[in-house]
């Protein structure tokens, strides 16, 4: 099973480099995501180790505008987003800046969260009695930046499809 699940992202505040724009991407969180698919502790963490050199695409996924690099650190960080606390897992990302005209204009667009897609793979999961899918495996196979307000709680078509029940 594959899926595109929304994701938010934040531009971190030190810029070191002017060739990318260094920025966190609070990528996914443990719980029920569009109140269909329950990811755990356990499968997230199983997969945060390959989490390396995904590309980041631009809306239309004509060209790439950035990658979650192979140093990239994983950690947990608690946010508060759209009036609940969830618990994320947060990987660091770049930005090329030599591609500033497919990202979004961080100086005079800004904001506390941006969005981007993220786009699963390899999923395997099972149905429990709740009527949810619970995760036990995945693996991240893309980002795509996005326009789009961040919907946990609506699943629609333009994220995949869940296996028949």
């Amino acid at each position: 099973m594959e899926l595109t699940i929304p994701a938010l992202y934040t531009v971190n505040s030190t810029q070191p480099d002017s060739r990318q724009i260094e920025i966190t991407i609070n990528l996914l969180f443990e719980g029920a995501c569009f109140g269909k698919c329950l990811f755990s502790l356990e499968a997230i963490n199983a997969a945060a180790p390959d989490i390396q050199n995904i590309p980041i695409i631009d809306e239309d996924g004509m060209c790439g505008v950035g990658v979650i690099p192979e140093s990239a650190g994983s950690h947990w960080a608690k946010l508060l987003v759209g009036s609940k606390w969830r618990n994320y897992l947060q990987v660091d990302a770049l930005l090329w800046t030599k591609m500033q005209d497919k990202l979004p204009d961080f100086q005079e667009n800004s904001k506390d969260f941006y969005n981007i897609e993220v786009d699963l793979t390899n999923i395997e999961s099972d149905l429990q009695e709740n009527g949810l899918y619970a995760v036990s495996s995945f693996q991240v196979g893309g980002c795509r930046l996005t326009q789009q307000d961040a919907d946990y709680s609506t699943f629609t078509s333009r994220y995949g499809s869940l296996p028949k029940r």
